[in-house]
């Protein structure tokens, strides 16, 4: 039997002897290699093979661009295997040679998984998920996505194994087994680390596990990834652990204050312009705050500030990655031109919210004027960046409830 590796590199196998992607040493090669193996129930005609490895202008001659590849790559496996016969040549076409049973590990994967889902066992499943999972060292043929009919294949197993992880991890929850989801969780997130629900599973194994500190950095490393490569800002569940965490940081009881006075005091490099935090805790202060101007009597200002860079169609890319530079120097900026009592949250990829202590309408609109100004003084290149700041006075519920709405 021939098996073949392709979940996070390519080998091919039989008799003993094994190639990978770098013994061929040549892409077109190994794409040919696989475009056979994965259609190898059927005849495959010169010109379905030659629309799916070259464009209409890679090659002036298709047919004889694929009749001399076809002749390298039977050479390279009469080479190694011993056999010049795993592809046969039919008039106008080729097929895999039926005599040569070959087996795919992301079938295999696949089937795992299926049975998996259907085993009404526990133990079973879980056995069954864990025998797939280890199947799955990378994504599908991952140096070859260029060609569309391999981005399929791989799309199609990446999803497959974020939800089989999803599905171990909620029956290893049901027995309580949290150290087994940590580990495969981990091991997930290093394929694909913009999942939210799989960190949701992470850092509730931790939780479980009395692993607060780790929980609280994986939390924070977690909010930067979505929101930095995302734009997802709103992450209900995530938080909804995160604050589980602290509340279980701080049930243990502790004698004097020193402990609680040394656990909340700033170190003085923290006590420079204005604080900068996330968003839900941004939230609190400004409830906090808008309850102190009520019963006080006194006023502050709320501030939208956003930037537009423009761009559209080819430039999205290039508008993108000055959005993310000028919201960088923007954050920079916040925090030199506000003052030390002043709060400052990333609100969205393109968005800053602030909140101005004991400010009234027409000291905010200075700040605005100010803040504007510093960030078109700081470089040229802002210059070209729309800024448009929004302002609003801090106020309990009823506007609480319209600028707090996401």
């Amino acid at each position: 039997m021939v098996k073949v590796r392709t979940l996070g590199s390519f080998q091919m196998s039989y008799d003993g002897v094994s190639v990978e992607d770098s013994d061929i040493r040549s892409t077109m090669m190994t794409k040919l290699l696989m475009y056979m193996l994965i259609y190898r129930k059927k005849d495959v005609s010169s010109a379905e093979i030659c629309s799916a490895l070259w464009q209409e202008d890679d090659t002036d001659n298709p047919t004889g661009a694929l009749k001399n590849l076809m002749y390298r790559l039977r050479n390279f496996l009469k080479k190694h295997f011993g056999i010049s016969d795993f592809i046969i040549t039919k008039r106008g076409s080729y097929s895999w040679n039926p005599g040569y049973e070959v087996e795919f590990d992301a079938s295999v994967f696949e089937k795992k998984i299926t049975k998996a889902s259907k085993e009404e066992n526990m133990s079973e499943a879980v056995e069954l998920y864990n025998e797939a999972l280890d199947l799955y060292n990378g994504d599908f043929m991952p140096k070859i996505t260029d060609m569309h009919w391999i981005l399929t294949l791989n799309t199609y197993y990446h999803s497959l194994y974020l939800s089989a992880v999803k599905e171990l991890s909620a029956l290893y929850k049901e027995i309580g087994a949290y150290e087994k989801i940590e580990k495969i969780c981990n091991k997930a997130l290093k394929i694909d680390r913009l999942d939210e629900q799989i960190y949701c599973f992470l850092l509730d194994s931790m939780y479980n596990q009395g692993k607060n500190a780790l929980a609280v950095e994986s939390y924070n490393k977690a909010k930067e990834i979505l929101e930095k490569e995302l734009g997802v800002f709103e992450t209900e569940d995530l938080d909804q652990i995160y604050a589980d965490v602290l509340n279980a940081t701080a049930e243990h009881e502790i004698e004097g204050m020193e402990i609680i006075y040394d656990d909340m005091a700033f170190c003085n490099d923290d006590m420079d312009g204005a604080f900068v935090c996330g968003y839900q805790v941004f939230k609190q202060i400004y409830r906090l705050e808008a309850r102190k101007n009520a019963r006080d009597n006194k006023e502050g200002q709320l501030l939208l500030v956003t930037l537009d860079c423009g761009g559209s169609g080819l430039q999205d890319k290039v508008a993108e990655y000055r959005l993310g530079q000028a919201m960088k120097a923007l954050q920079q900026i916040l925090i030199e031109s506000l003052r030390l009592g002043d709060v400052t949250a990333k609100y969205s990829k393109s968005q800053f919210i602030v909140l101005l202590q004991d400010c009234n309408y027409s000291n905010g609109v200075m700040v605005s004027n100010r803040i504007i100004s510093n960030l078109l003084e700081k470089n040229d290149k802002y210059k070209s960046i729309s800024v448009q700041i929004d302002i609003e006075p801090i106020e309990l519920a009823g506007s609480e409830e319209h600028l707090f709405g996401k």
